[in-house]
Order: structure tokens, then C-alpha cells, then sequence
């Protein structure tokens, strides 16, 4: 941030007062904007977000509950035609077919009892399915029918549970649902299972055992009007169907089946008839919506991931899309506004700051020194009123200033060049003093008459080393300028011409009329954001009265002051120095005198600038 104007910069910057002016309405201005535009438009699209993605949620819940009652009806209704078959061919088994099947001995004739069974009371599409019969009793199987009957390997029948289950239930048909049943040649398939006891009573401890092949069960939920086409509207929904007991009667994922859910997701189930909720399942975030079907005490649950309800939900909600449009056109109309009324300023300290920064750091120019301390209030037409006829004025009086340099820089370059003609006639002749002399000189009118405002450190003591070279041939090296800077100090920013006066002050009022040699000694402290220049010299001093008096005339100069340069007979003169830098830094810097045991001290107040025109802090 370029903290202080330089004629150098080609930027125009705007003048300290204006600018902050400018800045202050500009930060009013983009207060109101965020607090009366930015804050409620997040705050409606937030609004606005979250009840659309409540209502996709919703919508979600709603659309995987009709997909589960649906499925459940269909199923339940292809279950009740399987268990109507199952339990019309158990009935159509008469005692004694049901003696002769027990007994075992005549396989054949039971072969052809079941067949006839089956042929009687089950569908075309029922019987392509079965894949065996089995009557059992505590004994273990009795007669089978069927194309797996004979591989099945079946054992125990009497400590397992759904054999108890199936003896139980009053006659009723046992859906037992998906069972992972083993064949002798060591492989294993899944079957979709029903058992029915003999009898309505159980008495005769004999269970009729049907095995259908799975694609059954899944054939049920890939029927066209019920399969995936259903669910492309909120992504690939995974279906689950458990038992009871929280056994996977169907998944996608074959691996799953016959082994229990996982645990969100039996914990996700409530004692509800129907449900909803968020669990993680296999690594990824569902939405999962459950139904029971109490018929058969089945679980159907349905699984759509978040990512495709609430995902990318500013791109599919046109609510959304509509208000984030709304919003942004808000926000343009308001910023057009904010710019349109900021621009009338802007272009008018813009204007004022061209002229202004002609003036930088120019001593004697009384009209910009006395108004750039005035704060116009904008709010108060007067100070309109103010600026215009400060940008009158300055009009008015740049051709003046422009021509007066021009003039004035006309005998400074004629005795530059004199004195290098001096100093090559010297060299010409041998005459090495006076080169020596005349090459001092002219370098110091070269650093005079430059244009630049501020110069580092190192450059204005190379200054001082010319000008003391120049006092020690006059006084045959009565001075010795003596300085020891930290080399980070030597980048510092001073304004031109700062310290050389005050040398030449020393030398005139302390050191000159001394007997024997002076010394001047220079050192830089560095205070914070500000740097604190100590020049002291072994003179004869000055009285505390006099020193007093001067130091109440340095502090009660103000920058504006336009006769700062007449209190001294040293040309530039400590005074001129002291409002050149209230001028261009601010009234809070400034020179200042203190008491000392020999010679006499001051010390200068700087703030700490950088090449870049940063003030630089510790």
C-alpha cells in the first residue's frame, strides 16, 4: 500500500483527505450492501436449500414406501398362490397315501403319488420351479420327488427349528423364505422354501418340505412393472428382504443371502408397521424406508444412497435454480447502484489528486500547504462547493509553479556545467585540489536540482560526504562527519535535502568559530513504525533559553505554513526542513532540539518507508 504521494509515481493517488473520505462512504456503503444484500440472500438461500432438500428427502420417502407396497402386494400375492398350492397338495394326500409315504418302502408309488400331487394342484409355471418335495418325519426323509430330491443332503430334521416351527402351526403353510440348501456332489444352491405338516394337528409327525428354485422369489421383484424401471428416479435403490429373526431372504448381492443384516440396518428398523431413516450400509449413505409384511413376518426395505436424492441438488431443484438467479440479479442491480453513486466522487478526487500530486513535496506552494489539513463534509453542499474551488485554484496557479521551475532551473544547470568546465581545466593543468573541488561541487547541484522527493539514507549521506569535502578545503579539514548505520537502516526514505541543512547549521553556529577540529556525529534508531535520525556535534553549544525558544518554534509550525522558510539565513534552513517534513508525512513528525553536555543535538522523527513506500514495523 503506497502510504505516502510521490511525483515519481505515475499512479495518480488521491489526496490524504479525500481519500479518506472516499474510503469512508465507499466502506458505509458496502456495510449497507452486506448487511441489507449479502447476509439475507445467504440467509434465503439456506432457507431455500434446506426445504428443498427436505422435500426431496421426502419425496424420496414417499416414492421408495409406494415401491415397497407395491412389492409387497405383488409379492404377497405370488406368495399366497405358492402357499395355496402348497397347502392344497398337502390336503389332496389322503391318510393312506400319507401311510405308504411314510413308510418308505415302495419308492416308486411315492414317486408317483407326489407326481400326481403336483400335476393336480400346482401351476405350469409352479411346477417348472420345484425343484424337490420331501416328506420327513423325526426319522429323517421318507420320499422325495422332484429333479434335486435325490441329491439333497438333509439331516437332523428333528432338533432343527422350522421342522418344530412347521409341526406347530396348526396346519398352516411355513413360508421359511430363502434357504441355502447342500447336494451330495458337494454344492450348494439357493431354494425358496415352504414346509407344511401332514395333518392340522401335527399328529402324525410328518412334514411335506418344498423347495423352489430362488429365481422364483426374484423373478417376483424383476417383473416389468415392478423391477428397476421403477426406481430410475432416484438412482440404482438396493432392496432388501428379511425374515423374523433378521436373516437376508433376497439381496442384489447373492453373497449376502441367508447370512443377517448388518447392524444399521437392523438397528434402523423400528417396532413401526413402516419406517424411514439415514444409515451407512456397505460404505456408502442411504436413505433407508422399511414396510412389514405381517402375513409372513418379512421386512422389505428399500435403499436409495443420499448422493442421489440431495446430490448436485442447486443443479435438479428449479426452485433453487430460479432463486440463486433472483439473487444474482439482486446483487448486480445493487452493485450498479453502489457504483453509480460512488462514481461522481471518485471522478473528482481523481481530478483533484492529478493536480495535487504536481505538488508533492514542493516547498513554498502556500494554496496546496494550506487547504490539504481542511476535511470537507460531503453531506454539507459547502464542502462540494470546497472542492471545486480548490480545483479552480490549483488550475489557476499551475502554469505559474510550472514556469517558475522552469526558470528557476536554469541557473542551477548553467553552474553545473560551469563547474565541470572548471574541473577539466584543472585536470588539464594538474591542479588536483581544484578538480577535486569542482567535481564535489558539481555533484552537489546535480543532487539539488534532481527531481526525486524521496532518496534513501545511503544517497543523502553520499550527499554529506560531498558537502563536508567542499567545507574541509575551505577550512583546511577542520570537519569530520563521523556515522555508523546498520546497513538495513541505509534503504530508508528521507525527503532530499533533509540533512545536509542541518549540518550546515552545525557548522555555521557551532563548529566554525570553534578552535581546533569538530566532529558531527550521525545515528539511527529505529522506533517502531517510525526511525529517529540523531545528529550531534561537538560545538560551542546553545543556551537552554535559545534552545527552547527554537524548539517551541519548530512544534508550533504546521505544515501549512507558508513562511516555514524564512526563519533562517541558510537558504533551505532548519525551519524550512522541519515543514517540508510535517508537509509531506503529517504534523506528528517534525525535527526537534534537546539539551546536551557538548555541542548540540537534534534529532528528526521520520516514519520508517521502504523502497516500496511501505512503513516497515519491528
Amino acid at each position: 500500500m503506497n502510504l505516502f504521494p510521490s511525483r515519481n509515481v505515475k499512479t495518480p493517488q488521491k489526496a490524504p483527505g479525500i481519500s479518506r473520505l472516499y474510503m469512508r462512504l465507499k466502506s458505509r456503503i458496502t456495510l449497507c450492501f452486506f448487511i441489507m444484500v449479502i447476509l439475507p440472500s445467504i440467509a434465503a438461500a439456506l432457507v431455500i436449500y434446506m426445504h428443498t432438500r427436505s422435500l426431496m428427502v421426502q419425496a424420496s420417502y414417499e416414492a421408495a414406501l409406494t415401491r415397497i407396497i407395491k412389492e409387497n402386494n405383488y409379492i404377497g400375492y405370488c406368495l399366497k398362490e405358492l402357499e395355496l398350492a402348497v397347502d392344497s397338495s398337502v390336503n389332496s394326500i389322503s391318510s393312506q397315501q400319507l401311510m405308504q409315504l411314510l413308510e418308505g418302502s415302495d419308492h416308486i408309488g411315492n414317486e408317483g403319488i407326489l407326481a400326481a400331487m403336483v400335476d393336480k394342484c400346482m401351476s405350469p409355471a409352479q411346477r417348472k420351479s420345484l425343484s424337490a418335495i420331501y416328506v420327513a418325519d423325526s426319522g429323517g426323509i421318507r420320499a422325495s420327488y422332484g429333479p434335486d430330491a435325490d441329491k439333497a443332503v438333509i439331516s437332523g430334521l428333528s432338533s432343527q427349528k422350522w421342522f418344530g416351527d412347521a409341526l406347530g402351526n396348526g396346519g398352516k403353510v411355513l413360508m421359511l423364505g430363502t434357504v441355502q440348501r447342500f447336494y451330495a456332489e458337494g454344492k450348494s444352491r439357493l431354494v425358496l422354501c415352504a414346509a407344511r405338516s401332514a395333518d392340522s394337528e401335527g399328529k402324525a409327525g410328518a412334514v411335506f418340505l418344498f423347495d423352489f428354485s430362488h429365481s422364483l422369489l426374484t423373478d417376483f421383484l424383476r417383473a416389468p412393472e415392478h423391477g428397476p424401471e421403477s426406481d430410475r428416479q432416484f438412482g440404482n435403490a438396493e432392496r432388501l428382504i428379511l425374515d423374523k429373526d433378521g436373516y437376508i431372504l433376497y439381496s442384489r448381492a447373492e453373497g449376502e443371502l441367508t447370512v443377517k443384516a448388518s447392524e444399521p440396518v437392523l438397528s434402523g428398523i423400528g417396532k413401526e408397521q413402516e419406517g424411514s431413516g439415514r444409515i451407512r450400509y456397505n460404505g456408502v449413505d442411504y436413505y433407508m424406508t422399511y414396510a412389514r409384511y405381517p402375513e409372513f413376518n418379512w421386512i422389505f426395505i428399500d435403499l436409495v444412497p443420499v448422493s442421489s436424492v440431495t446430490g448436485r441438488l442447486w443443479l435438479r431443484s428449479p426452485l433453487l435454480i430460479a432463486s440463486l438467479a433472483a439473487l444474482g440479479v439482486i446483487f448486480l442491480v445493487f452493485l450498479g447502484i453502489l457504483l453509480r453513486q460512488l462514481r461522481p466522487i471518485n471522478d473528482l478526487t481523481s481530478v483533484l489528486s492529478d493536480y495535487e500530486s504536481h505538488f508533492s513535496g514542493r516547498t513554498g506552494n502556500s494554496v496546496l500547504i494550506k487547504t490539504q489539513d481542511v476535511k470537507p463534509d460531503m453531506s454539507d453542499p459547502s464542502g462540494i462547493d470546497y472542492l471545486i474551488n480548490k480545483i479552480s485554484s490549483i488550475k489557476l496557479r499551475q502554469k505559474e509553479a510550472e514556469l517558475n521551475s522552469l526558470q528557476n532551473q536554469i541557473n542551477p544547470h548553467f553552474l553545473y556545467n560551469t563547474l565541470e568546465s572548471i574541473r577539466g581545466a584543472a585536470l588539464y593543468h594538474g591542479i588536483q585540489e581544484i578538480a577535486s573541488m569542482a567535481k564535489s561541487l558539481s555533484l552537489l547541484f546535480r543532487y539539488s536540482i534532481s527531481e526525486r522527493v524521496l532518496v534513501s539514507v545511503r544517497e543523502e549521506l553520499q550527499h554529506l560526504e560531498n558537502y563536508i569535502s567542499i567545507q574541509n578545503f575551505r577550512f583546511e579539514n577542520k570537519f569530520q562527519l563521523q556515522y555508523n548505520i546498520p546497513p538495513e537502516f541505509m534503504d530508508y526514505k528521507i525527503l532530499k535535502l533533509t540533512l545536509q541543512p542541518l549540518i550546515e547549521n552545525s557548522i555555521k553556529h557551532g563548529l566554525e568559530m570553534k578552535l581546533g577540529k569538530g566532529t558531527i556525529k550521525i545515528d539511527i534508531l529505529q522506533l517502531n513504525s517510525n526511525i529517529r535520525i540523531v545528529i550531534s556535534d561537538d560545538g560551542l553549544g546553545m543556551p537552554p533559553k535559545k534552545l527552547e525558544e527554537l524548539n517551541r518554534s519548530l512544534a508550533s509550525i504546521k505544515s501549512w505554513d507558508p513562511g516555514a522558510g524564512s526563519h533562517s539565513g541558510t537558504g533551505i534552513g532548519v525551519m524550512n526542513v522541519n515543514a517540508r517534513i510535517k508537509l509531506y508525512f503529517g504534523d506528528q513528525y517534525g525535527l526537534k532540539f534537546r539539551e546536551s553536555a557538548v555541542g548540540t543535538t537534534v534529532e528528526i522523527t521520520l516514519p520508517a518507508v521502504t523502497e516500496s513506500l511501505e512503513v516497515k514495523t519491528c
